[in-house]
């Protein structure tokens, strides 16, 4: 809850959001998980990183899967 909380604060930072998402997803709170990476793809892509907003279309697209988070093997 320390990351919700942290996001909330520091509402703009897409990492965080991306941590919290990550976590959310890794204790089946998917519904959380993928507003929360919802949320850090939005962030990225209007400060136009796309090579974390890539990463992260690839981690909501195996949220929204209900893939296993400890499936997907860094790239």
């Amino acid at each position: 809850m320390l990351l919700r909380e942290a996001c909330f604060l520091a509402g703009t930072d897409a990492r965080l959001w991306t941590l919290y998402g990550i976590q959310c997803w890794r204790m089946s709170r998917g519904d959380d998980a993928r507003q929360a990476l919802r949320q850090a793809l939005w962030l990225r892509e209007r400060a136009h990183d796309e090579p974390r907003a890539r990463v992260l279309r690839r981690l909501l697209d195996a949220a929204e899967s209900h893939l296993c988070p400890d499936s997907l093997r860094a790239a």
